[in-house]
């Protein structure tokens, strides 16, 4: 968003935008900047249009990398568009606060995505966290901005309808919001294909779907080499020593280095692996009870997201195991 909108732009938003439960609370939140902003008069159609050019961002880029790398400087990207939408001689304090502004509602709508009922939530959680972790470095009342929003009374009376449309929109919605550089529509088209993201898959085709021949493959390759190291009952939890999580850590390794396959690092991606074509099952914790999903999901993410030296046990035992089984055609 490099330029401001003008009347004729902002009516047209305010028509087609008028019963939006999203763009209401922006309205509102948005009052005491336009009152207090005096040199910037930040507009809600304007901050309604850069959280939406964030959202309909993570749509539209497939690979879950790319969207990692932009997102680990959004503040200071929406802060750069604040600044060229401002005039010259508004000074950095009102900046600030209209970044810090629309990277906390960013913040908020991550953290709604984030709900492990959410296709994909871990990938949200790892966003918010990214966010998160950028508004305690450049934001100067951080938690002020954050319930300045929950605890509006607007979003609190409308939390499980701003629910379901985010849900709703990320996942299911046929269009986006706004076009690819970033400008709201106010005509929007009911046809198309749907837009959400896609659950992270582990081997994938040149078309980004499911590649059933090489996972069928690699499913084998591992139940058999759980075989032969002797292993029978194995179930996933959340604990790193696992013996099934560092055997696919290791294995994770072994494809990146010796196969040079480039595999998606959201811990969700080797779970389904595990469990859907392996066909391990989640274990039980102390008490008795099921381990949730989004906890194993949360631990392969964070383990596997540290490199293994060549003179680890379990990647040794890996390699010894793949020099005398059948090399990959993929």
């Amino acid at each position: 968003m490099l330029e401001r909108i003008n009347v004729i732009s902002r009516n047209e938003i305010d028509r087609a935008y008028k019963d939006h439960v999203f763009f209401k609370l922006i309205r509102i939140l948005c009052q005491p900047y336009v009152v207090n902003l005096k040199n910037f008069h930040l507009l809600p159609e304007e901050v309604f249009q850069e959280v939406m050019a964030w959202l309909d961002f993570i749509s539209r880029t497939e690979a879950d990398e790319d969207v990692l790398v932009v997102y680990s400087s959004v503040r200071s990207r929406i802060w750069g568009d604040m600044r060229l939408l401002a005039v010259p001689q508004c000074p950095d304090e009102e900046i600030d606060k209209s970044a810090d502004l629309i990277i906390g509602i960013l913040f908020t709508c991550l953290m709604k995505l984030s709900d492990d009922s959410v296709d994909g939530y871990g990938f949200y959680k790892t966003l918010a966290f990214s966010l998160f972790e950028q508004m305690t470095r450049e934001t100067k009342d951080r938690d002020h901005v954050i319930s300045s929003i929950i605890s509006n009374s607007y979003y609190e009376a409308h939390n499980e309808e701003l629910n379901d449309w985010l849900i709703g929109y990320m996942m299911y919605s046929d269009n986006t919001l706004t076009d690819h550089e970033g400008r709201l529509k106010t005509t929007l088209a009911r046809n198309g294909s749907p837009k959400g993201r896609k659950p992270s898959l582990l081997f994938t085709n040149a078309d980004k779907e499911k590649d059933v021949e090489a996972t069928e493959y690699w499913a084998q390759v591992f139940k058999k080499y759980i075989s032969s190291r002797q292993r029978t009952g194995l179930m996933l939890d959340t604990k790193q020593d696992n013996f099934l999580i560092l055997s696919i850590h290791a294995f994770k390794q072994y494809w990146c280095d010796d196969k040079k396959m480039k595999l998606p690092s959201a811990g969700s991606a080797f779970c389904k692996f595990l469990m859907e074509d392996c066909l391990f099952e989640l274990g039980e914790d102390e008490q008795g009870n099921k381990i949730k999903l989004s906890s194993v999901n949360d631990t392969l993410t964070r383990v596997l997201s540290k490199d293994l030296n060549e003179y680890d046990g379990d990647y040794l035992a890996v390699n010894r195991f793949m020099q005398h089984f059948l090399e990959s055609p993929f």
